[in-house]
Parts: C-alpha cells; structure tokens; sequence
C-alpha cells in the first residue's frame, strides 16, 4: 500500500519511511511465527518490536517494558487468549 493510500500527503521523511520499514519487517516477522505465539504464550501478552519478543501478564507490563527498551517506538500489543475465539457475525 502506498503512503498516499494511508492518507500521508506530500513526501514521506526518511525518518517515516525506515520507521514503515521496521514495521513492516516486525509485521512479517510477527505473521510468521504467530502459531509458535499461540502454543507458547497463551494467556499473556506480548508484543514484537525490531524482531524481538515482549511478553507479559498485562497490557501494561507489556507497554513498559517497550517503552522502556524502545522510548520511540510505538508497540502493537495483542493478547494470547487460552482459547481460540471465534466470532460468529
């Protein structure tokens, strides 16, 4: 997707753009290993920044250990339910 499709306008910084880039790589990375998550994390918390794994008991044990090892990095954090869910809409 381009950077005009997420409504950026003008030119993207350099900045923007290697942050995109992490994310993109995290996001990969993250897909690939996500059953790998689902079988060893199950009830916790956790979040991939620059390819590494944070995990906890909380979204907030979660958010701080980010933060504190990564001050300008915004993280995703997903819970690991016990259970696959399943929605019916």
């Amino acid at each position: 997707m381009a950077l005009k499709d997420l409504g950026v306008i003008g030119e993207a910084s350099t900045e923007e753009l290697e942050e995109l880039r992490r994310d993109t790589e995290d996001i990969t990375w993250w897909n690939e290993h996500a059953h790998e998550f689902e079988a060893k994390y199950r009830g916790k918390y956790l979040t991939v920044i620059n390819k590494e794994v944070l995990i906890g008991d909380s979204y907030d044990e979660v958010y701080e250990q980010a933060k504190s090892k990564y001050p300008n990095e915004e993280p995703f954090i997903d819970h690991i339910p016990y259970k696959k869910e399943i929605l019916i809409l």
